[in-house]
This record gives C-alpha cells, sequence and structure tokens, in this order.
C-alpha cells in the first residue's frame, strides 16, 4: 500500500464531516500509488465506504477513473451479494424461529443502520448468531435438516462453523472477487461472546445477554439481535479479539466511531452502557483502549460519560501503546508486525499464562491444508497455498525477531509511564478528527 494515501484516505472517512482539504490532498495521488493502495483498501473492509462519501460529497472526480471504476464494479457486485445474503440471512432466522431457539444475531445486518448506514457498503463474510449453550445440540439438528453441514475440520471447536450443502460458492481468486456473490461465506453460531481459553484473558461479560434481546426490522426482514448496550459490547469485543490475533480490519474503527457519533447526544444510552461496564475492570480496560483507537482515527464526538470512561480506564501503558503502536497496527489492519503482543501481555497478569500465549503467538504452528490430486485447478490451488505459507513464514519470521529487538525499549517506557501515572495528555487528543500526521506513525510518503 502507499502509506501516505492510505493516511489521507483515512483522514476523508471521518464521521463527522469530509475535511474541507481532503480533496485536494487526495488529488495529489498518482494513478499508480492509487492502484498499490487497492488491496489495502479491500483488506480494510473501507473501499465502498470511501466511495460512497466521496460521491455523496461531490468529490468523486479526486479519484482516478479508472479507480472509479473498479470501485462502482465492486458496488455493484456487492450489492449482488447481499441480495443472496439477505435470503440466506431470512432461512437461517426461520430454522432458529421453528426451533423456537432463543437467538440473535451478531453484526452484518444488525449494525445496520447505527454503525453501517447502508449493508452494501460492508464487506460481510458469514452469518454470526449467538444461541445459548444448552440449545447448541437442537440447534445442531435442525440446521443439518435446513442443508445445513457442520465444518469438521475448523481451526477451532468454537464457534461452531456450518456451509449451506447446496450452495455454488468458490475462494476469491481476485480482489474484485471478495465482492461477488459466489463468493466463499458461511453460519457461525457462538454460545459466548468472548474467547476466554484462547486469549488467557477472563472479562466479566454482563451476565444474560438473551434477556435484553429485542426484535429488529430492516427492509421487511425481522430478525433478533442484541440490545444495543450489548451488541456495543460485543463490538469492542470482536475488535479487542482481532487486535491481539494481527487482524483486525480498519472498518471495525470505522464503524464503532459512527455508532459513537450517531448516539453522541443520546445521554440515556451512554448511563446504560456506562452501567454495564460498571465494576468490570477488564472489560472497561479493552473498551477504553478499542475507543481511543476509534476516536484517534475517525475523529467522532465524544459523549462525557466516555470521555469519563476513558480517563479511568485508559492506563498510562495503554494510552501509550495506542500512540506508539496501535495506530499504524491499525492503518495496517494489524497484519504488519506483532507489536499487538505488547498489549496483550497488559491484559495477562499470570507470568505462566503470559509464556503460553507468547509462545503460541510469536512460533505458531498450524498444518496448511493443501489439496491433493493432479487436477490443473488443484495444481494452481496447491501452487498458492504454497506461496501462502512461504510469506506467512516470512512474517511470522521477521515480526517475532522485530518484537524481541524492541522489548527492551518497550518495557522501559511502559516502567516511565507508570511512574508518571497520568493518561489525560492523551485523551485530550481525542476530540478532534485529526490523527497524528504520517511522519508520526512512519509512514514513508511516496
Amino acid at each position: 500500500m502507499n502509506d501516505a494515501l492510505a493516511f489521507e484516505i483515512v483522514r476523508a472517512l471521518s464521521v463527522q464531516a469530509l475535511p474541507e482539504d481532503a480533496p485536494d490532498r487526495l488529488s495529489r495521488f498518482s494513478v499508480g500509488q492509487w492502484h498499490r493502495s487497492l488491496g489495502w483498501f479491500h483488506a480494510g473492509g473501507i473501499a465502498l465506504y470511501f466511495w460512497q462519501r466521496m460521491k455523496s460529497s461531490g468529490a468523486q472526480a479526486v479519484v482516478p477513473r479508472n479507480i472509479q471504476t473498479v470501485l462502482e464494479n465492486c458496488l455493484a457486485m456487492n450489492r449482488g451479494r447481499l441480495e443472496v445474503m439477505v435470503e440466506e440471512f431470512r432461512s437461517v432466522n426461520r430454522v432458529f424461529r421453528e426451533a423456537r431457539i432463543q437467538h440473535a444475531a451478531l453484526k452484518g445486518f444488525a449494525l445496520v443502520p447505527d454503525y453501517c448506514p447502508d449493508p452494501a457498503l460492508r464487506n460481510q463474510y458469514d452469518f454470526d448468531f449467538l444461541v445459548p449453550a444448552e440449545s447448541m445440540e437442537l440447534a445442531d439438528r435442525y440446521l443439518k435438516d435446513a442443508g445445513f453441514a457442520r465444518k469438521e475440520r475448523s481451526r477451532c471447536s468454537h464457534p461452531v462453523v456450518y456451509l449451506a450443502a447446496n450452495r455454488q460458492t468458490h475462494p476469491p481468486v481476485s480482489l474484485e472477487d471478495i465482492y461477488s456473490p459466489l463468493t466463499h461465506r458461511s453460519l457461525e453460531v457462538h454460545t459466548r461472546l468472548w474467547e476466554a481459553e484462547a486469549e488467557k484473558i477472563s472479562f466479566e461479560l454482563p451476565a444474560n445477554p438473551h434477556a435484553r434481546v429485542w426484535e429488529r426490522d430492516w427492509n421487511g426482514l425481522k430478525f433478533h439481535s442484541l440490545s444495543p448496550e450489548d451488541t456495543l459490547i460485543f463490538q469492542v469485543m470482536h475488535a479487542f479479539q482481532h487486535m491481539l490475533n494481527n487482524k483486525c480490519r480498519i472498518s471495525i474503527f470505522l464503524e464503532i466511531a459512527r455508532f459513537v457519533q450517531t448516539h453522541s447526544s443520546d445521554d440515556v444510552f451512554w448511563l446504560k452502557f456506562a452501567a454495564l461496564l460498571r465494576g468490570r475492570r477488564r472489560l472497561s480496560e479493552a473498551t477504553a483502549v478499542v475507543f481511543s483507537l476509534a476516536f484517534r482515527l475517525f475523529g467522532p464526538e465524544i459523549p462525557s460519560e466516555i470521555k469519563v470512561l476513558l480517563g479511568r480506564w485508559l492506563r498510562p501503558p495503554m494510552a501509550l501503546w495506542v500512540s506508539r503502536y496501535g495506530l499504524r497496527l491499525a492503518l495496517g489492519n494489524f497484519s504488519s508486525s506483532k507489536d499487538s503482543l505488547h498489549l496483550h501481555r497488559l491484559f495477562v497478569e499470570d507470568p505462566r499464562l503470559w509464556a503460553t500465549v507468547r509462545r503460541r503467538k510469536l512460533y505458531p504452528f498450524q498444518r496448511p491444508t493443501v489439496p491433493e490430486g493432479g487436477h490443473p485447478g488443484r495444481l494452481r490451488a496447491r501452487y498458492r497455498q504454497i506461496i501462502h505459507v512461504a510469506r506467512r513464514i516470512h512474517f511470522h519470521v521477521g515480526s517475532a525477531l522485530h518484537y524481541v529487538w524492541g522489548l527492551p525499549a518497550w518495557r522501559y517506557t511502559v516502567r516511565a509511564s507508570n511512574r508518571a501515572g497520568n493518561a489525560m495528555s492523551h485523551i485530550e487528543t481525542l476530540a478532534g478528527p485529526e490523527i497524528p500526521k504520517a511522519g508520526a506513525l512512519g509512514f514513508r510518503r511516496r
């Protein structure tokens, strides 16, 4: 990606308004620089959000014509994909209703319109539902009867992943394919909102979210989702987990910032939200970190209750991590290094548990699935898999060395920040839509 262009694109997506000088600043980049950023654009989930912002602001002319064509085609494909996914979502809801299973949609359509004004602007790859743990066996039986096959070779036991047996799909072979109606998608059934065992971090989440589920109606599509307060907590947990695992799309911070901006004057909501966090230290700290990143990147108007939350729960080392590593990692979709380990360590107090986490994150081992046989399509898939594995090995080795090399300096600055014991100077920088200049994030202008 072109780092300077990525910075300007994020700046142009400020949830309050398009900055007045944004069109002029964006127009300075060459066609080649835009092309080199297309992969980052799509991977971060903000390509269509940006294109919609440019069109609604009458500033689309700053985007090169061939890039306009790419984005418009992607938007058209995603609208076609949305039509197919609406019907699939409707069929899954019907299964849960007929089985009389408590359920709530997570992400996806549940984020419209507070987090996302138009679902055709989102990169949605799957459906996520929360069901009570005791209903999982019944849900499994009904989903299989409805034609959903359980994916037995998934990487983890939770959530349980299903694929529609009669659905014609294929993995994406190009960047634009991620918007195609034929691109692979799945159904994920959750029985909990956080993987404590996997991350070795225990969060005391609000009890019994199913008691606060409410019915939604989007364009005649009726479904159950978590309450607004629980939905925001889940979005925070979802972002935090992906941050720790080096694969968090920047779009999730945009969507959280948009929600905060939309509800910035809703004092009743923020009082309810703060009440759910009260007495839950770790959850409040994770919320403060995620909010801090979202606010620094996309600049919503910050409610007074949230300013209090940040001032109380954003510990100095966490504020330091956001400034030193978090912004750069977010702009790279958390895939550029393992510096998220520094954040992870702040949440794992037991040295023995931390040793387990660090070993697993620094030196992950998973045997790749390589297609068998000599069919030309399988040979191409095998070749792509080998290239992918080689790139992942290169990433893991390089980023592990980078992490170890920078660890002494990080520990020193953490001790210094703990002695200073004040994160308020960081909080004050969250009020505006600007993020630090590109040079401050380690960007290279090209």
